[in-house]
């Protein structure tokens, strides 16, 4: 999948919990990087689940995301 990310279109909101033993800090950051509509968000005190574990947080997040898209 490496070789298609750049190739995304849509718009991408990366949400990454800063303290994830499952995945590295640079899997989302790549994707970030490689997909120039995206934005990185890394919540700190947060794991693997941050819809779970920062629900207020994210939904924020997402909200201020979609009104952005809407307005453009």
């Amino acid at each position: 999948m490496r070789d298609l990310i750049h190739t995304l279109k849509p718009p991408l909101l990366l949400i990454r919990g800063v303290d994830d033993p499952a995945k590295t800090p640079e899997y989302e950051l790549e994707i970030h990087q490689a997909v120039p509509a995206s934005r990185y968000l890394k919540l700190k005190g947060c794991g693997h689940f941050p819809f779970a574990e920062r629900p207020a947080e994210v939904n924020h997040a997402i909200d201020e995301f979609l009104s952005l898209q809407r307005s453009s």
